[in-house]
């Protein structure tokens, strides 16, 4: 009987250079940049972005495995950096459809609208002081909706390494926001 394992191995280790596995797993990149919450539009700069990247880069990884996991690390950096450079574009879009959401409901005071927008300056803040890996990690399970066992493929840390990180991750990030008075 054949071994399945030994196949999969196989896979990961034949040599190809990032260029060819960047051709061969743009669905998979895309579906991260749309994970990330990025539009079509910005998915094509980004892959552009990352092609550039790997062109530049092609002989950095020969193995597959660790190809498609730069790869990915390095699509998830580019969407963070296009999200920080929205950050104001996203606050006043959440605040207008905050708005539209009440609707009848009536308009936030002065008070209330300034203890919402610091809230969400806060939490985005407390977001970015967050360990690299420990973000990456949250990033990856919560926008991306990845499981524990496809987060560590990507990160080459076991699912139980995934598992600690999202938990620590989320422990840091709670315990930061209650010191800056931010309560769920």
């Amino acid at each position: 009987m054949p071994d399945t394992n030994s196949h999969i191995d196989e896979d990961n280790l034949r040599e190809a250079g990032l260029l060819e596995v960047f051709l061969q797993e743009q669905d998979r990149l895309k579906r991260i940049i749309a994970g990330m919450g990025m539009g079509a539009w910005d998915a094509e700069d980004i892959l552009q972005d990352v092609s550039i990247k790997a062109l530049k880069n092609n002989d950095r990884c020969k193995e597959r495995g660790k190809a498609l996991g730069w790869l990915i690390k390095v699509t998830v950096n580019r969407c963070i950096t296009e999200h920080r450079r929205r950050k104001s574009f996203a606050a006043k879009a959440l605040e207008l459809l905050d708005r539209k959401r009440r609707g009848s409901k009536g308009v936030l005071g002065p008070d209330e609208n300034a203890v919402c927008s610091e809230e969400k300056t806060l939490l985005h803040t407390t977001l970015l002081e967050l360990d690299r890996k420990v973000l990456m990690t949250l990033v990856l399970r919560y926008f991306c909706d990845m499981n524990a066992s496809e987060i560590s493929e990507i990160l080459n840390i076991t699912p139980s390494a995934v598992r600690n990180r999202i938990s620590r991750g989320r422990e840091v990030l709670a315990k930061k926001l209650a010191k800056r008075g931010v309560r769920p």
